[in-house]
């Protein structure tokens, strides 16, 4: 008895044992999932912050990187109407001035003495205007504001504007000014209209296509791109003839930007989150960088060869510092969306667009 007693004594402590070290084998291992648990979700936030300028691999990563920090400013339009256009004018967040234009026949400015708070000026029009064009030298200004049914404003300042004749009924949606006298306005059913003494008369240019065009960018007299629906880009190297280069995508093109007279490197955005580059004028070739991104983008602008945004639907705002090979996303604060960008010195940068919406970002 005493002997089965034994046994049976170590039998119960041998399953105790056994128990115990299963027990303690189940508590270390929950332990260790916690542990590691902790250390993949250190590492993916690690991860997630060091992608903005490493990150090539995933789209994702790319397009979250920042979404949840908002990097731009809300500022005061004092409007309710679309706005469709801006320009920006001066050296930096001390010395300013920026226009925009929009629905309604808006236009409205804003300028380091009252910065954040925009005003309204007189266009005598309730046509809707779509961009506006600068050009200053030697004392001189000249812009040019243009929209639909044909109109084209002509100001001798940027104060006042008096509308002069384009000869077209169709929408000019954009306008750019290589001189004083020279400046180039396009439109639907690919208009081209171009004056050289400075908006007494306009002379019609043909294109190369019936698409609509949407912007248009002269570097110089001479030299000068434009871009339209379905994909459409031409260009001239005199000024006068223009002819159509393939660009590789069906998607509407909205804006585009050479950031210099040099020529070497541009942008230009569309539809579907298309964004297109070149790096060789001459070469004509333009190829597809990878945006993150679905949606319809609007508007671009490079502060130099390497930094610059693209704004569109949805209050998307995308950044790069590389010449767009990673784009990542930045906070805007709205969910409208967002037509055009104008950029002040190397630091400043506005964006407008749906509802009166104006917001700006300083680069730290």
């Amino acid at each position: 008895m005493e002997v089965k007693m034994k046994k049976l004594s170590i039998v119960i402590s041998l399953f105790l044992l056994g128990a115990g070290i299963l027990l303690g084998g189940c508590t270390a291992t929950v332990v260790d999932d916690t542990t590691t648990t902790t250390s993949t979700t250190v590492t993916t936030t690690t991860a997630t912050t060091t992608t903005t300028s490493a990150a090539s691999t995933t789209s994702t990563t790319t397009t979250t990187s920042t979404t949840t920090t908002t990097v731009w400013s809300t500022e005061v339009s004092g409007t309710t109407e679309d706005l469709l256009g801006s320009f920006a004018y001066g050296d930096d967040i001390t010395d300013y001035s920026i226009w925009a234009v929009g629905t309604g026949g808006k236009i409205i400015h804003s300028s380091y003495d009252d910065p954040g708070n925009w005003g309204p000026l007189a266009s005598g029009t309730t046509e809707t205007l779509n961009d506006y064009g600068y050009f200053w030298n030697s004392g001189v200004t000249r812009t040019f504001i243009t929209g639909g049914n044909g109109t084209i404003f002509k100001g001798t300042s940027s104060w006042s504007w008096t509308p002069t004749s384009s000869g077209t009924t169709s929408s000019l949606n954009g306008v750019s000014a290589a001189s004083t006298l020279e400046i180039w306005v396009v439109g639907a059913n690919g208009l081209i209209l171009a004056t050289t003494n400075s908006g007494i008369s306009w002379e019609t240019q043909a294109s190369g296509t019936i698409d609509n065009l949407n912007k248009v960018q002269m570097i110089s007299t001479s030299y000068g791109y434009v871009v339209g629906d379905n994909g459409t880009i031409a260009r001239t190297n005199n000024g006068s003839s223009w002819a159509t280069v393939t660009s590789g995508t069906p998607e509407d093109l909205r804006a585009l930007h050479f950031p210099n007279a040099q020529l070497d490197i541009g942008w230009a955005v569309g539809d579907n989150g298309t964004i297109l580059n070149i790096m060789d004028w001459n070469s004509g070739s333009w190829q597809a960088q990878t945006s993150g991104t679905t949606v319809d983008l609007y508007g671009v602008k490079f502060i130099n060869t390497f930094e610059g945004f693209v704004v569109g639907a949805g209050g998307t705002v995308l950044h790069t510092s590389d010449s767009g090979a990673h784009w990542a996303m930045q906070g805007s604060g709205t969910g409208n969306a967002l037509y055009d960008l104008s950029i002040v010195g190397t630091s400043e940068v506005w964006a407008v667009g749906a509802a009166g919406t104006a917001i700006h970002h300083s680069i730290p």
